[in-house]
């Protein structure tokens, strides 16, 4: 049985499944699917009609498609059918039933969340503050130049890195407590880390009990990694206000997720259809696990 996961696990594709399954790309190998099963059938083939099938449908399933260089042709062929809108339509219709992007530990901290504003419309509020932010994290030595970018102090790093191993072996409920007795003004949580993880994956929302409207979200990795920045950043003498103010800035210099461990990379929120994986905001710039497929952090978009 383990020897069958093995090849099951190889032949996935996370990038093209799960929460990154560009919906234009499936319809197309699912009709294209059809299409071949059915004409296999008309010429009484039925056993072939089967196999290719079971082998067509276990490609989507695992894969995104079956057919060869779907990602190059599907964009051109979508649009000239004229259908992307519909398709990411029904994205939008699917992204209400779902946090959208993640937020901060520094949103609960403040609550400049409490007019109940989506995450995506407060981290465009925070983009301003982080420059801010970035330069006393310059000032105190925790963020160093190096040549004409920035880099974090090795001393930082090791003591973040410390941290996380740390928060990383919790349960998210544990996590969650972590949370509630760190950040002042978090009165309660709630967690989604069950057979609903995983289609809309790990997280935890802090709210004051106030409204659940006000409460920020936070992936399971965010959550893990802004906790141990601001644990970290204790032993550099930087006042409470100011370390978690940088919580969300210093995601930019994560090299590994914080709960996964998996190399992470520049990537875009555009499927291969160039529609957004999360289209409350549209395509960005982004970090993200290159195993898990987790969005560490929003590079702000330009003017």
């Amino acid at each position: 049985m383990s020897a069958i996961a093995d090849v099951l696990d190889r032949l996935r594709r996370p990038t093209s499944t799960g929460a990154n399954r560009c919906l234009p790309c499936t319809a197309l190998n699912l009709g294209v699917l059809a299409a071949g099963v059915a004409a296999l059938v008309r010429r009484r083939r039925r056993r072939s009609a089967l196999t290719l099938a079971v082998i067509g449908t276990g490609a989507i399933r695992l894969r995104g498609y079956f057919v060869p260089y779907t990602p190059r042709f599907a964009p051109r062929l979508v649009a000239a059918l004229g259908v992307e809108e519909f398709f990411h339509a029904r994205d939008e219709r699917d992204a209400l039933e779902t946090p959208g992007s993640p937020g901060s530990i520094d949103d609960s901290y403040d609550r400049r969340d409490a007019s109940g504003r989506s995450p995506d419309d407060r981290e465009k509020d925070t983009e301003s503050d982080g420059d801010a932010t970035l330069m006393t994290l310059v000032e105190s030595g925790v963020v160093r130049p190096d040549g004409e970018d920035l880099s974090l102090a090795p001393e930082v790093r090791e003591e973040w890195r410390a941290e996380i191993d740390s928060l990383r072996a919790l349960a998210s409920a544990d996590l969650a407590a972590e949370l509630e007795a760190s950040v002042p003004t978090v009165t309660e949580t709630r967690v989604i880390d069950d057979e609903r993880a995983e289609r809309e994956g790990r997280w935890i929302a802090l709210g004051d009990g106030s409204e659940i409207a006000a409460e920020s979200w936070l992936s399971r990795p965010i959550a893990i990694g802004e906790l141990a920045a601001i644990r970290a950043l204790e032993a550099f003498d930087l006042p409470l206000e100011s370390r978690f103010a940088a919580a969300r800035p210093l995601r930019m210099f994560l090299s590994a997720c914080p709960d996964c461990g998996g190399r992470v990379e520049e990537s875009t929120t555009a499927t291969c259809c160039g529609g957004p994986t999360s289209p409350r905001q549209g395509p960005r710039d982004v970090l993200a696990c290159a195993e898990c497929d987790e969005r560490l952090f929003t590079f702000p978009q330009a003017d």
